[in-house]
């Protein structure tokens, strides 16, 4: 992570298992490249998905609702000179190059309502991850591509919320269908799934089917696949005591000794020492570094 006095911006990417509830002293803007989240924000539950931007306002008390597996990947930047403690006195910081009458506009997309997660875009996708690069350069023009970077950010995703509203086109129906797949896919995921029968199911060619899905969720097709299994075992661990075996092989994996090693590498635990309860959330809010978020 790096602190810019000149913006005072904190910014950093990567993953953790799970983000344990905190407050920022900030305006925070996550871009999620990969995987899907499930966060809450005062109360309020938002999935997010790959592709999605998620911000939150100094005020605002948020984390995970459980434990995540590794597979997500995600870009933050705080602005920590938005100042407030309520909408009342929300500021956003003066370097930004916004007129008055823009910054009121930004200021009054950021509270217009309640929903924190929304769909990004080609350029949220590349001026987030490059304003975290740019926290990080000693350069002495740096700071000026920060104010610059932070400005457009800040723009881009105001747009985004004032469109809200504004009609969709209509999906391409080959999404469509694959969305309706991944849909069924959470009660067949058992089933010995390959590239080519899923994209046999939904008719399309293999490399086609499998840009669509990392499109959708972040994974590709098989590491999908995987993510069901291992979410559905987790379940059994915790509502059930069937034997871990049995678990393992309803769940799709061949042999305990293929499902110990991919359960630990999407949770971090054996399964035994999950259902024992030692899945207990590690890291502290607002202190990351480039490989761990807050």
């Amino acid at each position: 992570m790096a602190t810019v006095s000149t913006l005072q911006l904190r910014a950093g990417s990567g993953s953790i298992p799970r983000l344990p509830r905190h407050l920022n002293r900030g305006l925070e803007i996550v871009y999620l490249e990969r995987g899907t989240l499930e966060w809450e924000v005062e109360g309020r539950i938002e999935t997010v998905r790959a592709g999605s931007v998620f911000y939150t306002l100094p005020w605002e008390q948020h984390g995970s609702t459980h434990e995540y597996e590794p597979g997500h990947r995600w870009h933050y930047v705080i602005f920590t000179g938005a100042t407030g403690r309520g909408p009342g006195d929300f500021r956003l910081p003066p370097q930004l190059h916004f007129s008055k009458q823009e910054a009121r506009l930004v200021r009054a997309a950021l509270l217009r309502n309640r929903r924190r997660c929304w769909p990004g875009n080609a350029d949220l996708a590349s001026l987030i991850p490059r304003i975290v690069r740019e926290c990080s350069d000693g350069h002495p023009l740096a700071s000026g591509a920060r104010i610059a970077l932070g400005t457009l950010i800040l723009g881009e995703l105001s747009r985004i919320i004032s469109a809200t509203g504004t009609p969709q086109p209509p999906l391409e129906a080959r999404t469509a269908l694959i969305r309706k797949f991944l849909l069924a896919l959470e009660s067949s995921c058992e089933r010995p799934w390959t590239l080519a029968a899923m994209a046999g199911t939904c008719g399309i060619k293999r490399s086609h089917f499998t840009r669509l899905v990392r499109e959708i969720s972040g994974d590709s097709p098989l590491e999908y696949v995987r993510r069901l299994r291992i979410e559905r075992a987790r379940r059994l661990l915790r509502v059930t005591s069937r034997p871990v075996t049995d678990i393992a092989l309803d769940c799709g994996f061949g042999s305990s000794q293929h499902f110990a090693r991919i359960f630990r590498q999407f949770t971090g635990l054996g399964a035994r020492e999950y259902r024992r309860g030692k899945n207990k959330p590690s890291g502290t809010p607002g202190r990351s570094t480039a490989k761990r978020k807050k």
